[in-house]
């Protein structure tokens, strides 16, 4: 093989791996994902694919791997519910999959007791591998956050033990609230209750979501 097509392949392949790389994740204007970060890798597996989703439902209607339960943290809070304050809040982060904030410890206390631990990625996504009905439920979640900067440590603990392990089903300002059917033999997993807002991290960013913080 000549010399020169080993160099342009040393070169050259390098380069076409680090643009297809590119293409999962783009840079993006604050006020359209306010991380900067947008997830536009459609379906091409990769854990930080579709922040802000239900993870549990998409991974079961699309043949992924099985998640007991999975979700995503964001560095803010949505501190009011009304609908001008739900307005307000569309208008600061306007797109869609956006990255949330990385490291944030999150305890998952199943029904039975069984405790899972896991950390949000660099999208801000979380999750537990194996079947969504090994997850015993109602569970409670709480996730613990140290901020780099200051070594300040957050605690904030899901005041509702949930009963569906697909936490952006609920956490989505988008979410209408439905109650399955059961007489038609509709399970209860399929129950929406709006909790409004995305999952976020309490005291982060006041300043740039105006709003009075409130009770989550």
């Amino acid at each position: 093989m000549p010399r020169w097509y080993l160099f342009l392949a040393a070169i050259v392949l390098p380069a076409i791996a680090f643009a297809c790389n590119d293409e999962t994740i783009q840079e993006v204007d604050q006020s359209v994902c306010f991380s900067g970060k947008q997830w536009i890798g459609s379906k091409r597996g990769d854990p930080r694919m579709y922040p802000g989703r239900d993870c549990v439902g998409c991974h079961l209607d699309n043949d992924g791997p099985e998640l007991m339960l999975g979700g995503t943290v964001y560095p803010f809070v949505q501190a009011a519910y009304d609908d001008g304050a739900v307005a307000k809040f569309k208008q600061q982060q306007t797109g869609k999959d956006c990255f949330g904030i990385e490291g944030v410890k999150m305890t998952i206390t199943g029904g039975d007791g069984q405790v899972f631990e896991t950390t949000t990625n660099e999208s801000g996504n979380f999750f537990v591998e194996g079947k969504a009905t090994d997850l015993v439920k109602p569970f409670k979640a709480k996730l613990t956050y140290t901020d780099p900067a200051t070594g300040r440590v957050t605690e904030n603990e899901m005041s509702t033990p949930p009963s569906y392990g697909g936490c952006g089903r609920c956490h989505n300002p988008e979410a209408k609230r439905y109650t399955a059917d059961e007489e038609k033999g509709e399970s209860k997993d399929l129950d929406v209750s709006p909790a409004g807002a995305w999952i976020g991290v309490r005291g982060l960013n006041e300043d740039f979501f105006a709003t009075p913080m409130a009770q989550q």
